[in-house]
């Protein structure tokens, strides 16, 4: 059910220092996993031989953070396997394969990984070949392929983390059970986690911020947007009531 590839996404050309240090990290894991280190190039032509009725969308993604994100999940339902971030980092002391292992004894064929404290994210996923759930991804990309109104909104409802909690919460449950969900204890807590974010994301600053804690940003939105739904309401009454004292 498993291939043992791994891949890593470069999403640009120049690779950094803590870059190199992860991925000979991966290298030296275990001969039988081979790393695939994608870039911005060899994605859109692995997608024009493979996937070219996606191209015109790919093609029409505003931001080149679009791209990356939607060509992860045709990479993980075209060959299976784990898929990294450049910017993630593993322990020395922890073994990917763990999970691998405990996905394969529970029949899990999708992993993804919770952040704190709800929504999934999309910088490392696990998945078997030609899963359910990666089919309905890159079936749903098209359709999300629309202006939000800003930046960040855009990028996560369209393609990035945000995209793929509302799939996975909208899961049938018969078809939630075959994911399993990465706790943060495994994902983001320092004395048990097996990942680390190592310096160098491509999403600098606020934006890599952003992009892993999404909910605070809808949350806002949502706030902002029923604050200016509150005073729209309450014009006409200031309104009337005016018109009343006149009278």
């Amino acid at each position: 059910m498993w291939p043992n590839d791994e891949f890593l996404k470069q999403d640009n050309l120049e690779i950094t220092s803590n870059f190199n240090r992860c991925i000979d990290l991966y290298r030296k894991r275990s001969e039988s996993w081979t790393t695939v280190l994608w870039t911005d190039h060899s994605i859109r032509e692995w997608l024009q031989t493979h996937y070219p009725q996606f191209i015109s969308t790919f093609d029409a993604y505003p931001f080149q953070i679009q791209r990356v994100d939607a060509a992860r999940y045709f990479i993980l339902y075209h060959y299976g396997g784990v898929y990294m971030d450049m910017d993630i980092g593993c322990y020395r002391t922890k073994d990917i394969g763990d999970l691998v292992d405990y996905m394969e004894a529970s029949g899990k064929l999708v992993a993804l990984p919770q952040t704190d404290p709800v929504g999934l994210s999309n910088d490392v996923m696990f998945a078997s070949k030609n899963s359910t759930f990666f089919r309905e991804a890159i079936d749903a990309l098209p359709t999300k392929n629309r202006w939000f109104g800003i930046h960040y909104l855009t990028v996560l409802y369209s393609t990035g983390s945000l995209f793929l909690s509302l799939l996975y919460y909208n899961q049938k449950p018969l078809e939630r059970r075959q994911i399993a969900i990465i706790p943060p204890r495994l994902y983001t807590e320092r004395e048990t986690r097996y990942f680390r974010h190592l310096p160098g994301s491509t999403w600098h600053g606020k934006d890599q911020w952003i992009v892993r804690h999404w909910f605070v940003l809808v949350l806002a939105i949502i706030l902002f947007l029923i604050m200016l739904l509150l005073l729209w309401n309450r014009r006409p009454l200031r309104f009337r009531r005016k018109q009343s004292k006149l009278k």
